[in-house]
């Protein structure tokens, strides 16, 4: 089904051993690909009071190796549109400069003393540092796929949505390309769904009554395209 939607699909295929605080993720081949969850730049505020948002990123995770400084600002010319200065250095998936949707949003490898290590570009594999801030905040997997609007297979067929979070489990559901679902909660590997109201009649109580389990990751995948807006 086409959607008129901003979609935003988390295709890394960085490789790093990277741990979390005190822990270690070295046994942990998602998270040594993938990260701990995501580092979210919020500047809305900023454009909407006409003010520049300054981003600041960091060598190591100590305030002495500024390395990059990034400027987004709105720019009222022609209408108005956002403006960025020195940011052709970041290559990521989920950055989005359009109204009305701004995302800005990295990678997490971990997290040491107040400061987050991040991928800034999934091409060269390159890290910075950013710093923990009111405006920079980490949401680990579990927070942030319950945060987005709704996702789906990348591989509908292998991956199918289940009665129980695991891969022996029935079917509960046949799991078509593009539709979408919600989430409801997270349980390790699996995420329990309902059916989002774009794609299903909700009129239709098989629909409005279900949930079911999909599958969001393996040991070195992830199994799914995550709608960051609408």
């Amino acid at each position: 089904m086409m959607k008129n939607l901003l979609f935003l699909i988390l295709t890394f295929s960085m490789f790093y051993g990277h741990s979390f605080g005190n822990s270690d993720n070295s046994g942990n081949p998602f998270e040594q690909v993938y990260g701990i969850g995501k580092v979210v730049v919020k500047f809305e505020s900023n454009l909407y009071n006409d003010k520049p948002y300054i981003l600041n990123l960091y060598r190591s995770n100590s305030e002495d190796a500024l390395a990059k400084t990034v400027e987004i600002k709105w720019n009222d010319n022609n209408g108005g549109y956002v403006e960025t200065k020195n940011i052709e250095f970041i290559k990521v998936k989920d950055f989005y400069l359009e109204e009305p949707h701004y995302i800005l949003m990295f990678n997490c490898l971990k997290e040491i003393n107040g400061f987050y290590e991040v991928i800034i570009n999934v091409d060269t594999k390159e890290t910075m540092w950013l710093k923990k801030q009111s405006t920079i905040q980490l949401k680990l997997w579990d927070d942030f796929l319950k945060s987005v609007i709704c996702l789906s297979s990348l591989d509908a067929q292998t991956n199918q949505i289940r009665v129980k979070p695991n891969d022996n489990s029935e079917v509960a559901m046949e799991n078509v390309k593009d539709e979408c679902f919600e989430v409801i909660e997270v349980k390790g590997d699996w995420l329990n769904i309902r059916c989002f109201v774009i794609d299903f009649d909700m009129l239709d109580e098989k629909y409005r009554d279900f949930n079911g389990w999909l599958k969001w990751r393996d040991e070195n995948e992830l199994l799914i395209e995550y709608y960051l807006s609408y």
